[in-house]
């Protein structure tokens, strides 16, 4: 895999990059997503003091915890962000280009609720799965790479 430039991410990320590539036995789900499409599904309630806790944790070289969780739903290929919002709006604010984020299935009903979470605008997605079922019908699995749902702009 291709070095990640260190100037479009957060030092600390660097641990990752080794680690992120197909969804197999040993490998990472974790991908870089760029800041602002995450951005887009801001939905969840956010409020200053958390994130500029975030901004303070990335400032200080401490990087994120953990990836964001996007919630997939393969039935009306939508995502929302179900957790993270906080740490993306403070990567965004600090000018950084891609956050680690992890990929879940999820059920996004109509009004944009979901079964892990409340809240989150749903976005429509151009994914389509890999994988096939039994009948040769799309499947997705629980978990997938970020590069399924988001192409070319995950690292």
């Amino acid at each position: 895999m291709e070095h990640l430039d260190p100037t479009t991410l957060h030092p600390s990320m660097s641990d990752y990059v080794d680690r992120v590539g197909n969804v197999g036995p040993n490998e990472s789900m974790v991908g870089y997503v760029p800041t602002h499409i995450l951005a887009g599904m801001h939905g969840n309630e956010t409020n200053r003091e958390g994130i500029d806790r975030h901004k303070q944790r990335l400032l200080s070289g401490e990087g994120f915890e953990n990836p964001v969780m996007v919630e997939f739903d393969p039935k009306r290929k939508v995502a929302t962000l179900g957790e993270g919002n906080h740490r993306v709006e403070a990567a965004r604010e600090l000018g950084i280009s891609h956050v680690p984020a992890r990929v879940v299935r999820s059920r996004i009903d109509d009004d944009g609720s979901h079964a892990n979470h409340s809240g989150g605008i749903a976005q429509p997605v151009e994914a389509t799965s890999p994988w096939k079922g039994g009948m040769g019908e799309e499947y997705w699995p629980p978990h997938m790479h970020p590069r399924h749902l988001f192409g070319d702009d995950v690292r």
